[in-house]
């Protein structure tokens, strides 16, 4: 503890101790003994730079730089979070990684690890090691790259932080590697250990982007330019019989401007966007036939302990497989012409995906596609089969067809 702590901690106890008892204004002995200590530790450390937590913002928002052995390596500072305050820092290396991504496993958080510890990073790895494992979850796109990023001072840092951690993220971007640090913290004068971790983040970021093994290539081969991606939603267009229309690059993403041919005069804009480097969002609007007194209805995928929770008293459909996916708000015929088409629906919730219909027409959202071609094919052919049966049921194809 710095001479700064010990004596403003004294004095503090002094003041504690003054309060409780108003009537007595001398400080005891022992408050006087503690105080002369205190400074006589700061007489002995006079000139020596403070601890560089008092030297941080108190506001969240403002920023200071982070030095590691006298070189300017980032910037931190307090930040809000969902209404916490938190210490948050971000430094970068030259050279290039695969992005990763450590959090605590929070096993009773309403929403699940699984959900916000994003795909996009990598597969789930296991280190082997029963209590980092049961502890962190760290996604990466190899075993490897995520035991040499977790050194050992690393692995301390998390330990003793535990659930004030929110993440520590690696992410590459215009041929540098950056580390963002994020821990929950009561104010700057107790972001000690937040610092120490994102100096050990720091540190691990460089043994990794050092360390021979061809992670940059991994990384790279990986990623979906805009191009594969346009590509491969033209591809879908051009041989799936039953539509027609366009696709082109529109601002940072791509859209799909689609017309159904039975029933006519269904268009429906299909846009893919990148949100990370190797994560994409996919949204999805139809038109739809609908009752003028249909009511809007929304279809979430039921992950999580309040989200399934929930489940046990939301609207069903008689479907199990349906009804342990999707949590629905809103009208049963609604929701059911939502999942005309049940396999696809599956696929959009095993995505993470939504569903909803209402006055605007059908929509698909995905919000985190990793960037590969059998994940955004996956998505791409199940908004726009979800949309086509929901439009031919509304139209009464579908009662046509089974009358047939």
């Amino acid at each position: 503890m710095s001479a700064f702590d010990d004596l403003y901690h004294a004095t503090r106890a002094a003041k504690r101790a003054q309060a409780m008892n108003p009537d007595e204004v001398a400080i005891n002995v022992a408050d006087l003994r503690r105080i002369a200590a205190a400074l006589e530790k700061a007489r002995q450390t006079e000139g020596e730079p403070l601890p560089e937590q008092y030297v941080l913002p108190d506001y969240p928002g403002q920023s200071a730089t982070l030095r590691i052995d006298g070189v300017d390596v980032g910037s931190h500072g307090l930040t809000i979070i969902d209404g916490d305050t938190c210490y948050q820092s971000a430094t970068g290396v030259d050279g290039v990684t695969p992005a990763l991504q450590v959090r605590p496993r929070r096993w009773l958080r309403p929403a699940d690890d699984e959900g916000r510890c994003q795909a996009s990073y990598g597969d789930v790895q296991r280190t082997g090691v029963k209590e980092l494992d049961r502890a962190i979850l760290i996604r990466a796109v190899s075993r490897r790259s995520a035991t040499v990023f977790l050194t050992p001072e690393l692995v301390e840092r998390l330990m003793r932080l535990g659930s004030k951690v929110v993440s520590v993220t690696v992410r590459p971007e215009a041929g540098r590697t950056f580390v963002d640090t994020v821990v929950e913290v009561k104010g700057s004068p107790h972001a000690e250990p937040a610092i120490a971790l994102a100096r050990a983040a720091h540190a691990a970021m460089q043994t990794l982007v050092s360390t021979p093994g061809g992670f940059a290539e991994t990384a790279r081969a990986t990623e979906l330019s805009l191009d594969d991606v346009l590509a491969l939603v033209g591809r879908v267009k051009d041989t799936v019989s039953f539509l027609a229309g366009h696709v082109e690059r529109v601002g940072d993403g791509v859209e799909a401007r689609l017309e159904l041919d039975q029933p006519t005069g269904m268009h429906a804009v299909l846009r893919i966007e990148p949100t990370g480097p190797r994560e994409l969002r996919a949204t999805f609007r139809g038109d739809l036939t609908l009752p003028h007194a249909a009511r809007d209805t929304r279809l979430e995928p039921e992950v999580g302990f309040l989200k399934k929770a929930q489940g046990l008293v939301d609207t069903k459909v008689g479907e199990a497989a349906l009804d342990r996916a999707f949590l629905i708000e809103g009208d049963v015929g609604m929701a059911r012409l939502a999942l005309a088409d049940p396999s696809a629906a599956l696929r959009i919730a095993g995505r993470g995906g939504s569903l909803a219909l209402d006055g605007a027409g059908f929509h698909v959202r995905v919000p985190r596609v990793p960037a590969d071609n059998d994940a955004l094919l996956e998505v791409v052919l199940a908004s726009v089969s979800s949309w086509r049966e929901a439009a031919r049921e509304s139209a009464g194809f579908a009662d046509a067809a089974r009358e047939s």
